[in-house]
């Protein structure tokens, strides 16, 4: 799944991840502290993939971008400026996704 030169970026923890093994631990505890319950938005983002989920009360955005034989080669995740939504939105919401989608994107 992850490249051997692999980064994660995570704006929540403020800490930057790399390694098999500290992969590996940074998302178990991760997992385990703030469980992803609901994909919120999937969508292409500059050669690789936005998708944004909900977390508790939070909408956390993640970025990756892939290397050449399909690996993460880095993953930029950090909390959406906006709260989890607690009913369907429309008319604005596509120019609210696309604005965190650019300032996660400055991000990475």
């Amino acid at each position: 799944m992850y490249a051997d030169d692999a980064v994660v970026y995570c704006d929540c923890d403020e800490v930057a991840i790399t390694g098999r093994e500290g992969l590996r631990a940074y998302w178990a505890a991760r997992l385990r502290k703030r469980p992803a319950t609901e994909l919120d938005d999937l969508q292409p983002s500059h050669g690789g993939i936005l998708i944004s989920y909900i977390s508790g009360a939070a909408v956390v955005n993640a970025v990756l971008s892939f290397n050449a034989a399909g690996k993460i080669k880095t993953l930029c995740c950090g909390p959406s400026q906006h709260p989890a939504p607690t009913a369907v939105r429309c008319g604005s919401e596509t120019r609210r996704r696309t604005r965190r989608v650019l300032s996660l994107t400055r991000l990475c």
